[in-house]
């Protein structure tokens, strides 16, 4: 007889990545409003600069991380919430969280 259970590890394109594709997209977003907020100046000084440029700094560290801690895990994004978000979620949320998604 066949299972009909889900599986327990995620795709490569849901999860961790999503977190990331979010994280580029606010940073995108927030470079633009930046940049016409210093338009509003004409660009003197390109104040704009230094905020983005920063914050893609950040941008990059965390695609690093996804990357690698996704390849250590060989795209097992179980042991990844098991691992690292289960240490700092309080466990009555997670199980009421995981009540919810059944």
């Amino acid at each position: 007889m066949a299972s009909t259970a889900k599986s327990t590890t995620s795709t490569p394109g849901s999860g961790v990545f999503l977190a990331w594709a979010i994280h580029v997209y606010a940073w995108f977003l927030g470079s633009v409003v930046l940049v016409l907020a210093n338009g509003i100046h004409l660009f003197l000084p390109p104040w704009c600069v230094i905020p983005i440029a920063g914050w893609a700094i950040g941008v990059g560290i965390h695609g690093a991380v996804t990357y690698f801690i996704v390849d250590k895990l060989n795209g097992n994004f179980k042991l990844l919430a098991d691992t690292y978000i289960l240490k700092f979620v309080p466990k009555p949320l997670m199980e009421n969280l995981e009540a919810k998604m059944k």
